[in-house]
């Protein structure tokens, strides 16, 4: 993912896991190239295309060469919330939730770290998907550690392929509260006009497109996001509203 164009049309490189059977201890994740004409030196880069024709796509370990394409817009198309109110008998429950739809979400967490290979904190969706000579189909790369080799999510300084891109929608539970009124004969028996009490929960909870991801920090796309950003904090109160 390399920068936003056009109203927020994002741009990024695609990644494609390859295994070269002339070395078989070469794994590598290749970026995809599509060949276009230049006017100055041609199409084929120093003639390592020469071969092949406009428009045609290879893959290629020369990051430089790499093409980027559009990957969608960093722009949800709605953006919003909802109350849902409910009461029966004496008990009470209000709810506040804040949704967005559409849109793409860069996350520097997995493009540095959870699915890079030189980070020491790793993504539980590695565990079986990542590639080997009897797992060719595996979205992930091989493993490596200090490798010169590319390793999917990222192959240069702010350069990121679509493996730390996800959907920006979600759906987030701002607030839950509870509470139930005291009835009438417990009030005349302490002399209280009115009491209710109740429990009530912050951020108690969200749903996105990936673990981890929560795309409400940024409406820009993820991009100033940082790495290892803590998370909405999650507050459990109770109180009492008593009235004499």
């Amino acid at each position: 993912i390399a920068k936003y164009e056009r109203d927020g049309v994002i741009l990024g490189y695609k990644t494609l896991i390859d295994w070269d059977k002339t070395d078989k201890e070469h794994v590598s994740a290749l970026i995809e190239l599509k060949i276009t004409p230049q006017r100055d030196s041609g199409y084929d880069h120093n003639g390592r295309y020469k071969d092949l024709k406009a428009g045609e796509n290879v893959k290629t370990l020369v990051s430089s060469d790499a093409s980027l394409y559009e990957m969608g817009s960093a722009t949800p198309d709605w953006i919003g919330g909802f109350n849902i109110n409910f009461r029966y008998k004496n008990f009470d429950i209000s709810t506040q939730f804040a949704y967005q739809l559409g849109g793409k979400f860069f996350s520097t967490e997995y493009g540095n770290g959870y699915v890079s290979a030189v980070s020491e904190q790793k993504s539980t969706d590695l565990i079986g998907s990542t590639f080997t000579e009897n797992n060719t189909s595996a979205y992930f790369p091989m493993q490596w550690w200090n490798t010169d080799y590319y390793n999917g999510s990222t192959f240069g300084s702010w350069k990121y392929t679509d493996m730390a891109l996800f959907s920006a929608s979600y759906l987030k539970c701002k607030n839950i509260t509870i509470g139930y009124t005291l009835p009438k004969k417990v009030l005349n028996a302490i002399k209280a006009s009115a009491i209710r009490v109740y429990a009530s929960a912050d951020n108690l909870f969200y749903v996105s497109a990936k673990k981890g991801v929560d795309p409400s920090m940024s409406i820009l796309g993820g991009f100033e996001v940082g790495q290892y950003v803590y998370p909405s904090m999650r507050t459990i109160s109770l109180g009492a509203n008593i009235t004499f």
